[in-house]
Protein backbone atom coordinates (compact mmCIF):
# COMPACT_ATOMS: atom_id res chain seq x y z
CA UNK A 1 0.00 0.00 0.00
CA UNK A 2 2.41 2.02 0.54
CA UNK A 3 4.15 1.42 -2.59
CA UNK A 4 1.13 2.30 -4.28
CA UNK A 5 1.21 5.52 -2.73
CA UNK A 6 4.29 6.47 -3.28
CA UNK A 7 3.72 5.61 -7.10
CA UNK A 8 0.58 8.14 -7.21
CA UNK A 9 1.95 10.71 -5.55
CA UNK A 10 5.13 10.59 -8.00
CA UNK A 11 2.88 10.49 -10.74
CA UNK A 12 0.91 13.32 -9.07
CA UNK A 13 4.04 15.53 -8.92
CA UNK A 14 5.11 14.53 -12.38
CA UNK A 15 1.70 15.68 -13.86
CA UNK A 16 1.92 19.11 -12.10
CA UNK A 17 5.80 19.66 -12.99
CA UNK A 18 4.83 19.09 -16.40
CA UNK A 19 1.36 21.79 -16.29
CA UNK A 20 3.51 24.26 -14.64
CA UNK A 21 6.29 24.36 -17.11
CA UNK A 22 4.46 23.33 -20.39
CA UNK A 23 4.85 26.31 -22.81
CA UNK A 24 1.31 26.93 -23.27
CA UNK A 25 0.64 30.29 -23.42
CA UNK A 26 -3.00 31.12 -22.29
CA UNK A 27 -1.94 29.48 -18.95
CA UNK A 28 1.34 32.08 -18.48
CA UNK A 29 -0.75 35.25 -19.39
CA UNK A 30 -3.06 33.68 -15.84
CA UNK A 31 -0.90 34.15 -12.84
CA UNK A 32 -4.33 33.07 -10.34
CA UNK A 33 -3.52 29.54 -12.40
CA UNK A 34 0.06 29.42 -11.95
CA UNK A 35 -0.33 29.97 -8.17
CA UNK A 36 -3.24 27.80 -7.71
CA UNK A 37 -0.98 25.17 -9.23
CA UNK A 38 2.12 26.24 -7.52
CA UNK A 39 0.07 25.87 -4.03
CA UNK A 40 -1.50 22.09 -5.45
CA UNK A 41 2.55 21.04 -6.37
CA UNK A 42 3.47 22.39 -2.79
CA UNK A 43 0.87 20.57 -0.98
CA UNK A 44 1.65 17.11 -3.42
CA UNK A 45 5.15 17.20 -2.17
CA UNK A 46 4.27 17.40 1.88
CA UNK A 47 1.97 14.79 1.25
CA UNK A 48 4.82 12.50 0.17
CA UNK A 49 7.59 13.32 2.10
CA UNK A 50 4.96 12.51 4.68
CA UNK A 51 4.27 9.49 2.64
CA UNK A 52 8.09 8.46 2.95
CA UNK A 53 8.47 9.49 6.53
CA UNK A 54 5.84 6.81 7.70
CA UNK A 55 6.04 3.19 7.65
CA UNK A 56 1.99 2.71 7.78
CA UNK A 57 0.60 5.02 5.06
CA UNK A 58 -3.41 4.15 4.28
CA UNK A 59 -4.75 7.02 2.39
CA UNK A 60 -7.65 7.21 0.07
CA UNK A 61 -6.99 9.08 -3.39
CA UNK A 62 -9.34 12.06 -2.37
CA UNK A 63 -6.70 12.86 0.89
CA UNK A 64 -3.74 14.19 -1.47
CA UNK A 65 -4.41 17.91 -1.17
CA UNK A 66 -8.29 17.44 -2.74
CA UNK A 67 -6.53 15.79 -6.12
CA UNK A 68 -8.74 13.25 -7.89
CA UNK A 69 -5.43 11.75 -9.72
CA UNK A 70 -7.60 8.41 -9.36
CA UNK A 71 -11.25 7.67 -10.72
CA UNK A 72 -13.86 8.18 -7.96
CA UNK A 73 -16.28 5.24 -6.52
CA UNK A 74 -13.57 2.90 -8.89
CA UNK A 75 -15.24 -0.53 -8.82
CA UNK A 76 -12.71 -3.66 -7.88
CA UNK A 77 -11.90 -5.57 -11.19
CA UNK A 78 -13.06 -2.71 -13.73
CA UNK A 79 -10.63 -0.60 -15.37
CA UNK A 80 -11.10 3.68 -16.47
CA UNK A 81 -9.56 5.63 -18.65
CA UNK A 82 -9.89 9.70 -18.01
CA UNK A 83 -11.64 11.01 -21.15
CA UNK A 84 -11.87 14.44 -22.44
CA UNK A 85 -15.38 16.00 -22.36
CA UNK A 86 -16.02 18.50 -25.06
CA UNK A 87 -17.61 21.85 -24.09
CA UNK A 88 -21.46 22.21 -25.31
CA UNK A 89 -22.47 25.31 -27.00
CA UNK A 90 -25.50 26.88 -28.11
CA UNK A 91 -26.45 28.90 -31.23
CA UNK A 92 -27.91 32.54 -31.11
CA UNK A 93 -29.70 34.53 -33.32
CA UNK A 94 -29.72 38.17 -33.43
CA UNK A 95 -31.02 40.31 -35.72
CA UNK A 96 -28.90 43.22 -36.88
CA UNK A 97 -29.50 45.92 -39.50
CA UNK A 98 -27.82 44.61 -43.10
CA UNK A 99 -29.15 47.99 -45.21
CA UNK A 100 -30.49 51.16 -43.43
CA UNK A 101 -33.58 52.62 -44.69
CA UNK A 102 -33.21 54.96 -47.34
CA UNK A 103 -35.40 56.48 -50.38
CA UNK A 104 -34.75 56.84 -54.11
CA UNK A 105 -35.69 58.99 -56.33
CA UNK A 106 -38.27 58.42 -59.28
CA UNK A 107 -38.26 60.96 -61.91
CA UNK A 108 -42.26 61.51 -63.71
CA UNK A 109 -41.41 62.65 -66.99
CA UNK A 110 -43.68 66.04 -68.31
CA UNK A 111 -47.28 65.22 -69.38
CA UNK A 112 -48.42 66.48 -72.55
CA UNK A 113 -51.78 66.33 -74.75
CA UNK A 114 -52.98 67.20 -77.73
CA UNK A 115 -55.97 69.87 -78.72
CA UNK A 116 -57.91 72.12 -81.24
CA UNK A 117 -56.88 75.40 -81.70
CA UNK A 118 -58.37 78.16 -84.12
CA UNK A 119 -55.26 79.95 -85.66
CA UNK A 120 -55.80 82.81 -88.21
CA UNK A 121 -53.97 81.82 -91.39
CA UNK A 122 -55.12 84.67 -93.78
CA UNK A 123 -55.71 88.35 -92.25
CA UNK A 124 -59.38 90.23 -93.88
CA UNK A 125 -58.75 91.91 -96.44
CA UNK A 126 -60.32 93.53 -99.46
CA UNK A 127 -59.91 93.46 -103.32
CA UNK A 128 -60.96 95.46 -106.13
CA UNK A 129 -63.03 94.03 -108.82
CA UNK A 130 -63.05 95.69 -112.22
CA UNK A 131 -66.42 96.03 -114.29
CA UNK A 132 -65.45 96.48 -117.81
CA UNK A 133 -66.70 98.56 -120.09
CA UNK A 134 -69.78 97.92 -122.36
CA UNK A 135 -69.15 98.86 -125.94
CA UNK A 136 -71.43 98.78 -128.96
CA UNK A 137 -70.89 98.85 -132.99
CA UNK A 138 -70.98 101.87 -135.65
CA UNK A 139 -70.47 100.70 -139.21
CA UNK A 140 -68.60 103.67 -141.82
CA UNK A 141 -67.34 103.31 -145.37
CA UNK A 142 -64.04 104.64 -145.71
CA UNK A 143 -61.35 105.41 -148.07
CA UNK A 144 -58.28 102.66 -146.81
CA UNK A 145 -56.39 103.55 -149.90
CA UNK A 146 -56.15 107.10 -152.33
CA UNK A 147 -55.91 106.63 -156.17
CA UNK A 148 -52.13 106.94 -157.16
CA UNK A 149 -49.61 106.58 -159.35
CA UNK A 150 -46.92 104.20 -158.87
CA UNK A 151 -43.62 104.01 -160.69
CA UNK A 152 -42.96 100.21 -161.47
CA UNK A 153 -40.52 97.84 -162.84
CA UNK A 154 -43.67 96.95 -165.37
CA UNK A 155 -46.86 97.46 -166.69
CA UNK A 156 -48.73 94.71 -164.40
CA UNK A 157 -50.75 95.82 -161.17
CA UNK A 158 -48.79 93.18 -159.55
CA UNK A 159 -45.48 94.55 -160.44
CA UNK A 160 -43.21 95.39 -157.80
CA UNK A 161 -43.14 99.26 -157.13
CA UNK A 162 -39.70 100.56 -158.39
CA UNK A 163 -37.52 101.89 -155.40
CA UNK A 164 -36.26 105.49 -155.15
CA UNK A 165 -33.08 105.29 -155.85
CA UNK A 166 -34.22 103.39 -159.20
CA UNK A 167 -36.08 106.62 -160.24
CA UNK A 168 -33.38 109.07 -158.70
CA UNK A 169 -31.24 107.11 -161.16
CA UNK A 170 -33.41 107.51 -164.33
CA UNK A 171 -34.34 111.04 -163.16
CA UNK A 172 -31.08 111.96 -163.62
CA UNK A 173 -30.48 110.26 -166.51
CA UNK A 174 -32.76 112.52 -168.12
CA UNK A 175 -35.90 110.34 -168.23
CA UNK A 176 -38.56 112.79 -167.78
CA UNK A 177 -40.78 111.01 -165.28
CA UNK A 178 -42.80 114.05 -164.31
CA UNK A 179 -44.21 114.88 -167.66
CA UNK A 180 -45.03 111.23 -168.46
CA UNK A 181 -48.08 109.48 -169.38
CA UNK A 182 -49.42 106.48 -167.31
CA UNK A 183 -48.31 103.84 -169.52
CA UNK A 184 -45.27 104.86 -170.05
CA UNK A 185 -42.06 103.22 -169.51
CA UNK A 186 -38.54 103.77 -169.59
CA UNK A 187 -35.36 101.53 -169.65
CA UNK A 188 -31.67 101.97 -168.48
CA UNK A 189 -28.57 101.15 -170.56
CA UNK A 190 -25.10 101.23 -168.93
CA UNK A 191 -21.97 102.71 -170.20
CA UNK A 192 -19.00 100.60 -168.29
CA UNK A 193 -16.56 102.40 -165.81
CA UNK A 194 -13.02 102.99 -166.44
CA UNK A 195 -10.63 101.42 -164.30
CA UNK A 196 -6.48 101.31 -163.74
CA UNK A 197 -4.64 99.34 -161.29
CA UNK A 198 -2.29 100.43 -158.41
CA UNK A 199 -0.44 98.90 -155.49
CA UNK A 200 -1.08 100.64 -151.83
CA UNK A 201 -0.78 99.58 -148.56
CA UNK A 202 -3.51 98.70 -146.33
CA UNK A 203 -4.73 98.26 -142.85
CA UNK A 204 -4.85 94.74 -142.17
CA UNK A 205 -6.00 95.25 -138.33
CA UNK A 206 -5.80 98.14 -136.21
CA UNK A 207 -4.34 99.24 -133.03
CA UNK A 208 -6.14 97.61 -131.17
CA UNK A 209 -5.36 95.60 -127.03
CA UNK A 210 -6.34 92.61 -125.62
CA UNK A 211 -7.46 91.74 -121.85
CA UNK A 212 -5.87 89.54 -119.49
CA UNK A 213 -8.04 88.28 -116.72
CA UNK A 214 -6.65 87.86 -113.15
CA UNK A 215 -9.03 85.67 -111.36
CA UNK A 216 -9.91 86.09 -107.89
CA UNK A 217 -7.84 84.54 -104.77
CA UNK A 218 -9.67 82.76 -101.49
CA UNK A 219 -8.30 81.89 -98.56
CA UNK A 220 -10.21 79.28 -96.19
CA UNK A 221 -10.22 80.39 -92.79
CA UNK A 222 -12.27 78.19 -90.01
CA UNK A 223 -15.57 79.70 -88.16
CA UNK A 224 -17.24 78.73 -84.80
CA UNK A 225 -20.97 77.98 -86.09
CA UNK A 226 -23.30 77.62 -83.77
CA UNK A 227 -25.42 73.74 -84.61
CA UNK A 228 -27.45 73.39 -81.18
CA UNK A 229 -28.56 76.02 -78.33
CA UNK A 230 -27.56 75.45 -74.56
CA UNK A 231 -30.28 73.86 -72.94
CA UNK A 232 -30.97 71.51 -69.86
CA UNK A 233 -31.50 68.54 -68.23
CA UNK A 234 -32.72 66.70 -65.07
CA UNK A 235 -30.64 64.25 -63.86
CA UNK A 236 -31.61 62.20 -60.73
CA UNK A 237 -28.51 60.80 -58.52
CA UNK A 238 -29.05 57.90 -56.72
CA UNK A 239 -28.62 57.35 -53.62
CA UNK A 240 -24.91 56.18 -52.04
CA UNK A 241 -24.29 53.37 -49.91
CA UNK A 242 -21.29 52.04 -47.78
CA UNK A 243 -20.88 48.92 -45.96
CA UNK A 244 -19.74 49.02 -42.33
CA UNK A 245 -18.21 45.80 -40.58
CA UNK A 246 -18.85 44.85 -37.23
CA UNK A 247 -17.46 42.28 -35.35
CA UNK A 248 -19.35 40.26 -33.31
CA UNK A 249 -18.69 37.08 -30.79
CA UNK A 250 -18.92 33.60 -32.66
CA UNK A 251 -17.24 31.60 -29.61
CA UNK A 252 -16.48 33.19 -26.15
CA UNK A 253 -13.48 32.53 -24.34
CA UNK A 254 -13.90 29.51 -22.73
CA UNK A 255 -11.11 26.69 -21.15
CA UNK A 256 -10.55 22.99 -22.09
CA UNK A 257 -8.05 20.43 -20.89
CA UNK A 258 -5.45 19.23 -23.27
CA UNK A 259 -2.75 16.41 -22.85
CA UNK A 260 0.41 17.89 -21.43
CA UNK A 261 3.99 17.17 -22.55
CA UNK A 262 6.26 15.61 -19.50
CA UNK A 263 8.27 12.27 -19.27
CA UNK A 264 7.34 9.61 -21.50
CA UNK A 265 8.22 6.67 -19.39
CA UNK A 266 5.73 4.94 -17.08
CA UNK A 267 6.41 4.91 -13.52
CA UNK A 268 5.17 1.01 -12.61
CA UNK A 269 1.64 1.43 -12.56
CA UNK A 270 1.42 4.97 -13.54
CA UNK A 271 -0.95 5.89 -16.89
CA UNK A 272 1.81 8.97 -17.59
CA UNK A 273 -1.18 10.68 -18.94
CA UNK A 274 -0.82 14.74 -18.46
CA UNK A 275 -3.81 16.78 -18.89
CA UNK A 276 -3.82 20.99 -18.27
CA UNK A 277 -5.80 23.17 -18.37
CA UNK A 278 -6.01 25.82 -21.02
CA UNK A 279 -7.80 28.97 -21.37
CA UNK A 280 -8.99 29.22 -25.15
CA UNK A 281 -9.74 33.01 -26.28
CA UNK A 282 -13.15 34.15 -27.78
CA UNK A 283 -13.11 34.16 -31.82
CA UNK A 284 -15.02 36.61 -33.65
CA UNK A 285 -16.27 37.07 -37.05
CA UNK A 286 -17.15 40.11 -39.23
CA UNK A 287 -20.81 40.81 -39.99
CA UNK A 288 -21.42 43.44 -42.92
CA UNK A 289 -23.66 46.03 -42.92
CA UNK A 290 -25.36 48.20 -45.87
CA UNK A 291 -25.70 51.69 -44.94
CA UNK A 292 -26.75 54.64 -47.01
CA UNK A 293 -23.88 57.61 -47.01
CA UNK A 294 -26.27 60.05 -49.11
CA UNK A 295 -29.81 60.42 -50.43
CA UNK A 296 -31.28 60.23 -53.55
CA UNK A 297 -31.03 63.25 -55.41
CA UNK A 298 -31.46 65.43 -58.82
CA UNK A 299 -30.19 68.41 -60.23
CA UNK A 300 -30.70 70.56 -63.07
CA UNK A 301 -27.60 70.38 -65.33
CA UNK A 302 -26.94 72.97 -68.01
CA UNK A 303 -26.35 72.03 -71.41
CA UNK A 304 -24.29 74.14 -72.87
CA UNK A 305 -24.55 75.23 -76.74
CA UNK A 306 -22.39 73.47 -79.30
CA UNK A 307 -20.72 75.02 -81.79
CA UNK A 308 -18.94 73.49 -84.98
CA UNK A 309 -15.55 75.08 -86.43
CA UNK A 310 -16.39 74.96 -90.40
CA UNK A 311 -14.12 76.11 -92.85
CA UNK A 312 -15.39 78.99 -94.74
CA UNK A 313 -13.60 80.08 -98.56
CA UNK A 314 -13.72 83.63 -98.01
CA UNK A 315 -12.51 85.99 -101.13
CA UNK A 316 -8.75 87.24 -100.32
CA UNK A 317 -8.17 88.91 -103.67
CA UNK A 318 -11.15 90.26 -106.35
CA UNK A 319 -10.36 89.36 -109.85
CA UNK A 320 -9.12 91.97 -111.84
CA UNK A 321 -8.38 92.31 -115.49
CA UNK A 322 -5.19 94.55 -117.42
CA UNK A 323 -4.88 95.37 -121.14
CA UNK A 324 -2.18 94.33 -123.41
CA UNK A 325 -1.83 96.71 -126.14
CA UNK A 326 -1.86 95.11 -129.74
CA UNK A 327 -0.01 97.20 -132.50
CA UNK A 328 -1.96 97.76 -135.53
CA UNK A 329 -1.06 95.46 -138.60
CA UNK A 330 -0.78 96.39 -142.89
CA UNK A 331 -0.32 94.78 -145.78
CA UNK A 332 0.48 95.38 -149.63
CA UNK A 333 -3.07 95.31 -151.49
CA UNK A 334 -3.42 95.49 -155.21
CA UNK A 335 -6.40 97.47 -156.14
CA UNK A 336 -7.80 98.44 -159.17
CA UNK A 337 -8.81 102.33 -159.22
CA UNK A 338 -12.13 103.41 -160.94
CA UNK A 339 -11.22 106.45 -163.25
CA UNK A 340 -14.26 107.08 -164.58
CA UNK A 341 -17.60 106.12 -163.19
CA UNK A 342 -20.04 103.84 -165.53
CA UNK A 343 -22.71 105.84 -166.73
CA UNK A 344 -26.19 105.16 -166.95
CA UNK A 345 -28.73 106.27 -169.61
CA UNK A 346 -32.51 106.10 -169.28
CA UNK A 347 -34.31 106.15 -172.55
CA UNK A 348 -38.53 105.26 -173.42
CA UNK A 349 -38.37 101.57 -174.23
CA UNK A 350 -39.22 102.26 -177.90
CA UNK A 351 -35.84 104.49 -178.54
CA UNK A 352 -33.33 102.09 -180.19
CA UNK A 353 -30.69 104.55 -180.35
CA UNK A 354 -28.62 102.37 -178.14
CA UNK A 355 -27.76 98.46 -178.50
CA UNK A 356 -29.90 95.59 -176.27
CA UNK A 357 -26.42 94.77 -175.04
CA UNK A 358 -26.12 97.47 -172.77
CA UNK A 359 -29.57 97.61 -171.10
CA UNK A 360 -29.50 96.39 -167.42
CA UNK A 361 -32.28 95.03 -166.42
CA UNK A 362 -33.83 98.22 -164.87
CA UNK A 363 -37.36 99.81 -166.12
CA UNK A 364 -40.01 101.84 -164.69
CA UNK A 365 -43.47 102.10 -165.93
CA UNK A 366 -45.46 104.23 -164.69
CA UNK A 367 -48.68 103.05 -163.46
CA UNK A 368 -52.14 104.38 -161.89
CA UNK A 369 -54.47 102.31 -159.17
CA UNK A 370 -57.59 103.47 -158.40
CA UNK A 371 -58.56 104.63 -154.67
CA UNK A 372 -59.99 102.05 -152.66
CA UNK A 373 -62.65 102.14 -149.75
CA UNK A 374 -63.41 99.80 -146.85
CA UNK A 375 -66.74 99.71 -144.62
CA UNK A 376 -65.51 99.11 -141.06
CA UNK A 377 -67.11 98.57 -138.09
CA UNK A 378 -66.12 100.21 -134.53
CA UNK A 379 -66.75 99.20 -131.01
CA UNK A 380 -68.26 101.95 -129.05
CA UNK A 381 -68.07 102.09 -125.23
CA UNK A 382 -71.73 102.44 -124.32
CA UNK A 383 -70.78 102.29 -120.69
CA UNK A 384 -67.17 103.29 -119.34
CA UNK A 385 -65.35 100.54 -117.16
CA UNK A 386 -65.74 100.75 -113.20
CA UNK A 387 -65.09 98.72 -110.18
CA UNK A 388 -65.90 97.98 -106.71
CA UNK A 389 -64.60 96.96 -103.53
CA UNK A 390 -64.92 92.87 -102.26
CA UNK A 391 -64.21 92.15 -98.83
CA UNK A 392 -62.54 89.21 -98.30
CA UNK A 393 -63.37 87.70 -94.65
CA UNK A 394 -60.04 86.38 -92.32
CA UNK A 395 -59.39 82.24 -92.62
CA UNK A 396 -59.23 80.39 -89.98
CA UNK A 397 -57.47 76.97 -89.77
CA UNK A 398 -57.90 74.08 -86.78
CA UNK A 399 -54.76 73.31 -86.01
CA UNK A 400 -53.34 70.32 -83.34
CA UNK A 401 -51.24 72.11 -80.82
CA UNK A 402 -49.52 69.82 -77.96
CA UNK A 403 -50.02 71.75 -74.60
CA UNK A 404 -48.18 71.07 -71.39
CA UNK A 405 -50.53 68.66 -68.80
CA UNK A 406 -48.29 67.91 -65.92
CA UNK A 407 -44.51 69.56 -65.42
CA UNK A 408 -41.35 67.00 -64.61
CA UNK A 409 -41.40 66.42 -61.57
CA UNK A 410 -39.60 63.63 -59.29
CA UNK A 411 -41.54 61.31 -56.83
CA UNK A 412 -39.16 59.97 -53.37
CA UNK A 413 -39.82 56.46 -52.63
CA UNK A 414 -39.28 55.22 -49.06
CA UNK A 415 -37.21 51.84 -49.35
CA UNK A 416 -37.39 50.31 -45.69
CA UNK A 417 -34.36 48.81 -44.01
CA UNK A 418 -33.57 45.09 -44.41
CA UNK A 419 -32.39 42.96 -41.38
CA UNK A 420 -30.91 39.65 -41.51
CA UNK A 421 -30.68 37.45 -38.88
CA UNK A 422 -27.10 36.73 -37.46
CA UNK A 423 -26.29 33.60 -35.63
CA UNK A 424 -23.31 33.12 -32.94
CA UNK A 425 -22.70 30.49 -30.38
CA UNK A 426 -22.52 30.59 -26.71
CA UNK A 427 -20.73 28.10 -24.67
CA UNK A 428 -23.49 26.79 -22.70
CA UNK A 429 -21.26 24.09 -20.90
CA UNK A 430 -17.22 24.29 -20.70
CA UNK A 431 -15.13 20.90 -21.33
CA UNK A 432 -13.95 18.90 -18.71
CA UNK A 433 -12.18 15.41 -17.92
CA UNK A 434 -14.06 12.75 -16.47
CA UNK A 435 -13.06 9.34 -15.80
CA UNK A 436 -15.20 6.31 -18.04
CA UNK A 437 -15.20 2.44 -17.17
CA UNK A 438 -13.36 0.80 -20.07
CA UNK A 439 -12.14 -2.60 -21.45
CA UNK A 440 -8.35 -3.19 -20.80
CA UNK A 441 -6.19 -6.01 -20.23
CA UNK A 442 -7.66 -6.87 -16.68
CA UNK A 443 -11.36 -7.10 -17.32
CA UNK A 444 -11.48 -7.96 -21.04
CA UNK A 445 -11.18 -11.75 -22.58
CA UNK A 446 -10.80 -12.68 -26.23
CA UNK A 447 -14.09 -14.25 -26.51
CA UNK A 448 -15.69 -10.68 -25.30
CA UNK A 449 -13.91 -8.97 -28.25
CA UNK A 450 -15.15 -11.09 -30.54
CA UNK A 451 -18.95 -11.33 -29.14
CA UNK A 452 -18.13 -7.57 -29.67
CA UNK A 453 -16.85 -7.62 -33.06
CA UNK A 454 -19.62 -10.14 -34.02
CA UNK A 455 -22.21 -7.90 -32.87
CA UNK A 456 -21.04 -5.07 -34.55
CA UNK A 457 -21.14 -6.83 -37.96
CA UNK A 458 -24.35 -8.09 -36.96
CA UNK A 459 -25.33 -4.00 -36.52
CA UNK A 460 -23.45 -3.29 -39.99
CA UNK A 461 -20.69 -2.29 -38.56
CA UNK A 462 -17.25 -3.66 -40.18
CA UNK A 463 -14.67 -4.64 -37.16
CA UNK A 464 -12.70 -6.13 -39.41
CA UNK A 465 -11.57 -9.86 -38.61
CA UNK A 466 -13.39 -11.73 -36.04
CA UNK A 467 -10.37 -12.86 -34.31
CA UNK A 468 -10.99 -11.33 -30.61
CA UNK A 469 -8.04 -8.33 -31.28
CA UNK A 470 -8.84 -4.79 -30.79
CA UNK A 471 -7.47 -3.32 -34.10
CA UNK A 472 -8.01 -0.28 -35.70
CA UNK A 473 -10.33 -1.33 -37.94
CA UNK A 474 -12.82 -2.81 -34.54
CA UNK A 475 -12.24 0.98 -32.68
CA UNK A 476 -13.61 2.84 -35.68
CA UNK A 477 -16.68 0.59 -35.87
CA UNK A 478 -16.98 0.89 -32.22
CA UNK A 479 -16.70 4.94 -32.70
CA UNK A 480 -19.36 4.97 -35.41
CA UNK A 481 -21.34 3.00 -33.88
CA UNK A 482 -21.17 5.67 -30.92
CA UNK A 483 -21.72 8.21 -33.06
CA UNK A 484 -24.48 6.70 -34.75
CA UNK A 485 -26.51 6.17 -31.10
CA UNK A 486 -25.24 9.42 -29.37
CA UNK A 487 -22.63 7.81 -27.11
CA UNK A 488 -19.51 9.48 -26.06
CA UNK A 489 -16.89 8.62 -28.78
CA UNK A 490 -12.79 8.21 -27.67
CA UNK A 491 -10.01 5.71 -28.39
CA UNK A 492 -11.53 3.09 -25.66
CA UNK A 493 -14.05 0.44 -25.44
CA UNK A 494 -16.00 2.11 -22.84
CA UNK A 495 -18.53 0.01 -20.54
CA UNK A 496 -21.42 2.31 -21.58
CA UNK A 497 -21.42 1.52 -25.15
CA UNK A 498 -20.77 -2.19 -24.85
CA UNK A 499 -23.34 -2.73 -22.34
CA UNK A 500 -25.78 -0.33 -24.66
CA UNK A 501 -24.92 -3.06 -27.20
CA UNK A 502 -25.91 -5.85 -25.50
CA UNK A 503 -22.16 -7.43 -25.44
CA UNK A 504 -22.41 -6.84 -21.78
Amino acid sequence: MKKSLLLGLAASIALLSSCANQDAAPVADNSADIQRLQQELTQTRSALDAARASTNVQAPASSFGGNTLLPPNAKAGECYARAWVEPTYRTLSNEVIAKEASERVELIPAVYDWGSEQVLVKEASQRVEKIPAVYGTESEKIMVKDAERVWRVALARNSNPASAELLAAAAKAGAPLDSSAVGTCFHEHVKPARYETQTSQVLASPEDYSIVTVPAEYRWVEKQVLVKEASTRLVSTPAKYETQTDKVVDVPAHTIWKKGTGPIQRIDEATGEIMCLVEVPATYKTVSRRVQSSPASTQTIAIPAEYKTVKVRELATAASERKVAIPARYQDVTSTKKVSDAQFVWHEIHDNTMSTASRTGSQVCLTETPAQYKTVTRTVITSPAATRTIEIPAEYSTVKVRKLVSAAQEKRITIPEERKTVTSRELEKDGYMEWRSILCDTNATTDLIRRLQSTLKTKGYNPGAIDGVVGGDTIRAVNAYQAKNSLPVDKYLNIKTLQHMGVL
